[in-house]
């Protein structure tokens, strides 16, 4: 293993903690949402909405993705376009919504880190329903965070 790629994989346990940090920093102004808890997934996983962001680190990508229920994206949707809460929104405009605020997390995340691993790239963002299950090639490690009144997963899936 070349020490660039031996170096990255060893800040994989940073990767969560600065996008649980990109969270807040990003949510809070955004949102007006304080974020008063983030937690360990353990069993209790968020399955929803989800967006994913390729972050194409030296030797090691990685994704950094948000999950929230269909309502509570709805609900975060609806605040991120300054629409009344009971006002009807389209499946499209969660998903871009949804797809933003992984984008941004994931910039975050990535400025937060850039000093421990170089010059990284950011990917597209890719909006699904569901979340993305472990397997034997990739981890998927996720917190939980309550955000303002939703509960939102903070995600980061990497290569085994």
């Amino acid at each position: 293993m070349s020490a660039v790629l031996a170096s990255t994989r060893a800040t994989r346990p940073a990767w969560l903690d600065a996008a649980c940090r990109a969270l807040a920093q990003v949510v809070e102004p955004m949102l007006e949402a304080q974020v008063t808890s983030i937690e360990p997934a353990g069993d209790q996983h968020v399955a929803g909405v989800a967006a994913y962001v390729p972050v194409m680190a030296p030797g090691d990508p990685v994704q950094v993705g948000v999950v929230a229920s269909a309502d509570d994206a709805a609900a975060i949707a609806r605040r991120m376009l300054q629409l009344p809460d009971d006002e009807p929104i389209g499946e499209g405009d969660i998903g871009d919504a949804i797809g933003e605020l992984a984008n941004m997390i994931a910039g975050a995340t990535k400025a937060s880190l850039a000093s421990e691993i170089g010059v990284v790239a950011l990917g597209l963002p890719v909006v699904v329903n569901g979340r993305v299950a472990e397997s034997a090639h990739h981890s998927v490690r996720e917190q939980i965070a309550t955000v303002g009144p939703w509960r939102v997963g903070v995600v980061v899936v990497a290569a085994m």
